[in-house]
């Protein structure tokens, strides 16, 4: 399952797709890697008690805890919908653009 999160102060987004495999492959280390610290430090210690056992748990949680590790770093979770939305807005033009297009598609005899 695909998500995306938006920080808000600067509008980075980040993705988060196949946390389950990437976890698999690298466990606690993508934790890291995605900037979920604690989670990453618990998987370590739950780990070593149980001799690397959860590891192979840990791959299904993985979408949950990035999630609520975004979400408590403040920032927010963009849906399909509003990422669509996005993308098919027209641009405003300024109307000294506007102005040199129609120039040009005079020219041009459009």
């Amino acid at each position: 399952m695909k998500m995306e999160f938006e920080n808000p102060t600067n509008g980075y987004v980040e993705e988060v797709d196949g946390a389950w495999f990437y976890t698999l492959l690298f466990g606690c280390f993508y934790l890291a890697y995605k900037g979920a610290w604690m989670a990453a430090i618990f998987a370590v210690i739950v780990a070593i008690f149980t001799f690397g056992i959860s590891w192979l748990l840990l791959p299904i949680f993985a979408a949950d805890i990035l999630k609520k590790s975004y979400l408590q770093r403040g920032w927010i979770e963009r849906t399909v919908e509003t990422h669509n939305e996005q993308l098919t807005e027209p641009r405003k033009r300024s109307s000294e653009h506007q102005r040199k297009l129609n120039d040009v598609k005079k020219k041009m005899g459009w």
